[in-house]
């Protein structure tokens, strides 16, 4: 069987980490190649800042939250950076 990419790239069954990336890939996507894995990355992440904040209590932004600049994507939602001070 044929993977979903095969008109993005030659031979897409194959591991390959040379292979060319400059076309879109579909990553975790939307509709049908929506990524399996992409609540698991979510979930991780919801986990990953929670100890943080656990083991950071005294983390701040350096910025005012209004001086942030939002990413330009219709993808990616949020601050395009995050300057924290952690202690």
């Amino acid at each position: 069987m044929k993977a979903r990419c095969a008109h993005h790239f030659d031979d897409p069954d194959r591991f390959d980490i040379h292979r060319d990336h400059g076309v879109r890939h579909p990553g975790f996507g939307h509709g049908i190649p929506y990524c399996p894995g992409a609540p698991l990355a979510r979930m991780e992440t919801l986990v990953a800042v929670g100890k943080l904040i656990e083991r950071f209590p005294e983390l701040r932004l350096t910025v005012s939250p209004d001086t942030l600049t939002m990413r330009d994507s219709l993808l990616i939602h949020g601050p395009a950076s995050l300057p924290i001070r952690l202690s």
